[in-house]
């Protein structure tokens, strides 16, 4: 993979977590897939319940795409030092981060929250 390419996919794959990205035949392939938001379960191909909901079609509030911008509203939001803003759909105020850390041994995050609020707040 040449510079410009390597510099193309990792965009690409910080905008897209889903991204897999293999080589075949020389050729790099990008296969994006978007997300699906953990409240309702829409994606950016069928917003169907969304635009019933709300009358509009929803948009992704971050990068992870795990959170509509129809589901935000109501749903616990703050900052976290290691992950920045985070979304946790729960009826008690969070005070720590429940993201998973990916590795040998997968494990919650569990850093302090700041600015935690109730979103639309």
């Amino acid at each position: 993979m040449t510079g410009t390419t390597a510099s193309i996919v990792a965009g690409l794959t910080a905008c897209f977590p889903g991204a897999k990205v293999s080589q075949r035949a020389g050729v790099t392939v990008v296969a994006m897939s978007g997300g699906t938001c953990k409240i309702c379960g829409c994606t950016d191909a069928d917003c169907s319940h969304c635009i019933r909901r709300t009358g509009k079609p929803c948009s992704w509030v971050d990068n992870s795409h795990d959170i509509c911008s129809a589901c935000v509203e109501g749903v616990w939001q703050g900052t976290c030092e290691r992950h920045g803003r985070v979304f946790f759909a729960q009826k008690t105020k969070p005070t720590k981060c429940k993201r998973w850390i990916r590795g040998k041994r997968d494990r919650r995050c569990g850093a302090p929250l700041a600015d935690v609020r109730k979103g639309g707040a």
